[in-house]
């Protein structure tokens, strides 16, 4: 029954992808780390695509290291 908070940053927000850092904390002290790479892909071409102006704009407040 412990009770975690699951605390995640942006730690990246590059030209076509975002990496997610997550800390899980319990009891204010960190007991994982981990992140999460989202990578924008261009479907008609099977390549990566540049993130969104609309996505950019509203997660760049949210991110730690903008490119």
């Amino acid at each position: 029954d412990d009770e975690f908070e699951v605390q995640a940053v942006i730690g990246r927000l590059g030209n076509s992808s975002i990496t997610t850092n997550l800390t899980v904390v319990r009891e204010d002290q960190p007991v994982a780390e981990g992140e999460v790479r989202h990578v924008f892909i261009d479907t008609s071409k099977g390549s990566t695509a540049p993130i969104p102006d609309a996505v950019r704009s509203g997660l760049a407040k949210y991110a730690a290291d903008q490119d």
